[in-house]
Parts: structure tokens; sequence; C-alpha cells
């Protein structure tokens, strides 16, 4: 079953190519993420989005890449929940942070993306 991992991917690259086009909003959303107390939420996406990636390990071509994204991604989440008042002091240092190092780090989450998709696609690709 790849579409689950196509969905994600998609969400990967979407924030991705934000990131790299305009730093400026990622930043806007985290400041208002974090002016509303709406980290919490955040982290209970990530999990759940973890757990979907986890769940459909199985279909994957590569397994291991699924389950080493979908672990990162459940550990972040649990971190956004349980520490959600450290979190908002990484968040403030990430909004301080220079467009081009936000944007070097845009690489990360399309890295991500491209190993789940990669992974996602069937054997006779």
């Amino acid at each position: 079953m790849v579409i689950p991992y196509i969905i994600v991917s998609i969400v990967f690259y979407i924030i991705s190519a934000l990131l790299v086009i305009n730093p400026g909003w990622i930043k806007y959303i985290l400041l208002k993420m974090v002016e509303k107390k709406l980290v919490m939420i955040y982290g209970i996406l990530e999990i759940v989005t973890s757990l979907i990636i986890l769940y459909f390990r199985k279909g994957a071509q590569y397994p291991l890449i699924p389950i080493i994204i979908g672990l990162l991604i459940f550990i972040d989440g649990i971190m956004y929940v349980v520490l959600s008042n450290q979190k908002n002091r990484l968040i403030y240092l990430l909004l301080q942070m220079q467009k081009g190092t936000v944007r070097k780090l845009s690489f990360v989450t399309l890295f991500a993306a491209l190993a789940l998709s990669f992974s996602g696609l069937p054997a006779y690709f």
C-alpha cells in the first residue's frame, strides 16, 4: 500500500518547497503556533503521521526507511507533547535563524520525502 507514503511525501515536498521559497512564511506559522499555544496539537499531528508511516511499512519495498523516518517523527511528536514549554524555546531559536540556514534545513525534509516516496514504490519500478 503506497498511497499513505505518497500523501505524506507530498506534504513533506510542500513543506520543503515553502522553506526554500519563503522561510519567513514558515517562521510566521511557528510564531503563531507558539503564541496561540498550539505546539501540542502539532505534536499530536506528528504522532498520527508517524503511526500512519509505521502501520503501512510492510507494503514498502525497503521497510527499514519508513521505520526510521516513522520513529524519528514519533519521537519528535512525543517531545512536542511532553516538553511543550521547552519546545517553545527551541522554536524561538529557529525563529532567530537566518533565512539561508532555514533553507539548508529544508533539505532534511526533502531527503525524508524522497526516501519515503522511493521506499514506498513497488518492486517492479
